[in-house]
């Protein structure tokens, strides 16, 4: 089971490794949070946990049909964190509630 935490807010970008053969990297707090989401969604037998802060980044008109997909939002305790964050909670993916999506490259998927 793929399990992702996500959170949104800044983050700092770098190049690591030889010219070539480096990778590009984010770091900060923003990651550190959205990596012990990940260990929540794993221990709560989730498959994604979603800080409020990134629902409140998506477009409005989006928000409510993602927002569908997950649990109510609830605060937890976040290691290393000194108050709860709100998050919501997805325990398994399926199709789309309108049944399959067209991307751009215009390959129907589930």
């Amino acid at each position: 089971i793929i399990r992702f935490g996500v959170n949104y807010g800044p983050v700092a970008m770098s190049r690591l490794g030889a010219a070539g053969h480096g990778h590009i990297t984010a770091t900060g707090d923003t990651v550190n949070v959205a990596s012990r989401f990940q260990e929540i969604a794993k221990a709560a037998g989730a498959v994604a946990t979603v800080s409020e802060s990134a629902f409140a980044a998506v477009a409005p008109e989006r928000r409510a049909a993602i927002a569908a997909g997950y649990g109510a939002p609830q605060p937890i305790a976040v290691r290393g964190r000194a108050d709860a964050m709100v998050v919501r909670m997805k325990t398994a993916f399926g199709p789309p509630a309108g049944g399959p999506t067209t991307h751009a490259a215009g390959a129907a998927t589930r």
